[in-house]
């Protein structure tokens, strides 16, 4: 009967080696992930072999790329989910992010603010905006971003929460009243260099967090909520009366029941960008469609980047959410040029759109739809206006939905990302006769150390 027994296991154990063999062998290998960037094939060297690091490398390249990863990912999501009553509340760290470059979770228990809304009415709601706003004299001065120029995360924080209960990642955002101070410097640095005929506007978006971690469980997350308004107020009255401040806090509050963030990923929506760019339009003094005249187009089942954020947590990977974006009701053509030099580049990037289809296979990089992501430097030309003004964006990601809703008013729109653009922008303003310039960054770009170190370079 023993020997019965082995023989069975043994037979087992055989089919399922031959198996695995086969599987990893001869199925195809995962090239790209809906979720996640593939560590690259590591390159052969004495010296990385004897180190033990190519084998390393190696071992995690063959994890990466193991055939069907995604699905793999996805069923893993689904049984955790199964494992019974779960965490209210998630806590993940981002390796590598510009706010703590050291990895360690900053001291956020020292109250950086209140958090809380100045009401009397206890029927007021925490996210009635447009009555009511956060006590930014309460606030008190958080951990100080890392003033290093490294490889981190420039747009996202340390921390991140995701809220189960209500299928939501969120960033916690801590931010600096110094660094404020510091980025509201940086623009009138800017606009000394920019001639004075040159309208000048500044928009910082607040993180989502603004508007929804107040529901967080832990009090010294909750107590963060005011801290976005606090840092956009200190960069607005510290910028210089050459430039417009464009304040799009209360606005995104008062559409804050409405997705005017994604609950899977660290970006504003389409629906966001459009209230944010309609208060743009209202202060630069130029036409605006509304939203019924724009065609609108949904792609279901979209899990963004907290999936990667979040160690693929089931109530980001289980809960996916609609993508949607807004075709313009405007004619206009894009051409696409080099990110670092705004110099032509082949015919085959000139589509012509600002609308880009990315493959389901890179399902957590949909917001790329967005004039393909921060790629390339974007020259746009209006079918609909030509009023002279030209506009030039310099922007972190959260400025990439922003051009298609400014068409009626710009005879031609030039969008660069500061993060990755090496010429001088006043060079460029005299270079393409610019009469407008807009800066729009996310909150946490204006005040890291990063975002910070690049953007210095080109506007001094």
């Amino acid at each position: 009967m023993n020997k019965k027994v082995l023989t069975v296991c043994l037979i087992l154990l055989a089919c399922v080696l031959a198996f695995m063999f086969v599987f990893t062998v001869f199925f195809k290998h995962t090239d790209v992930s809906a979720y996640s960037e593939l560590k690259d094939w590591p390159e052969f060297s004495i010296e990385t072999l004897f180190s033990g690091e190519y084998f390393s490398d190696l071992m995690y390249c063959f994890t990466d790329h193991i055939p069907m990863r995604d699905k793999f990912i996805e069923y893993e999501s689904k049984i955790r989910a199964l494992y019974g009553v779960g965490q209210d509340e998630e806590i993940h760290t981002v390796e590598g992010s510009d706010e703590f470059n050291s990895g360690d979770d900053p001291d956020i228990s020292a109250d950086p603010s209140s958090g809380e809304v100045i009401s009397d009415d206890p029927s007021v709601s925490k996210h009635e905006f447009d009555e009511v706003s956060f006590d930014e004299n309460s606030a008190e001065e958080s951990a100080e971003q890392s003033q290093d120029v490294g490889k981190g995360h420039v747009e996202m924080p340390g921390t991140i929460i995701v809220l189960s209960d209500i299928h939501r990642g969120l960033e916690v955002y801590n931010g600096s009243e110094s660094n404020s101070v510091r980025f509201a410097e940086l623009l009138n640095s800017l606009a000394e260099n920019i001639p004075e005929n040159v309208n000048i506007y500044s928009v910082v978006v607040p993180k989502a967090s603004a508007y929804y971690i107040w529901q967080s469980s832990v009090e010294r997350f909750a107590k963060t909520a005011g801290n976005n308004k606090r840092d956009i107020d200190i960069i607005a009255d510290n910028i210089s009366d050459r430039i417009t401040n464009i304040d799009v806090y209360n606005t995104l509050g008062v559409h804050s029941d409405e997705a005017i963030y994604y609950r899977t990923d660290h970006h504003w929506t389409a629906l966001g960008a459009y209230y944010g760019a309609r208060e743009i339009a209202k202060a630069m003094g130029i036409p605006f469609n509304d939203l019924s005249e724009y065609n609108e187009v949904v792609r279901p089942d979209y899990v963004g980047t907290f999936s990667m954020y979040s160690n693929s947590s089931p109530a980001i990977m289980n809960y996916p959410e609609d993508f949607v974006y807004y075709e313009s009701p405007n004619a206009y053509t894009a051409e696409y040029y080099d990110r670092e030099t705004f110099k032509k580049l082949s015919s085959s990037q000139n589509d012509g759109s600002l609308l880009w289809y990315i493959d389901d296979s890179k399902r957590s990089s949909w917001y790329s739809t967005f004039i393909r992501g921060d790629k390339y430097c974007v020259k746009i030309k209006s079918g609909v206006c030509n009023n002279g003004r030209k506009l030039l964006i310099v922007k972190d990601s959260y400025g990439n939905a922003i051009p298609q809703y400014l068409l009626g008013g710009f005879e031609e729109i030039y969008v660069v990302d500061a993060r990755e653009y090496k010429r001088s922008i006043s060079e460029t303003v005299k270079e393409f006769g610019i009469t407008d310039l807009l800066s729009i960054e996310c909150t946490f770009s204006a005040v890291g150390g990063q975002y910070y170190n690049l953007v210095k370079e080109i506007y001094n």
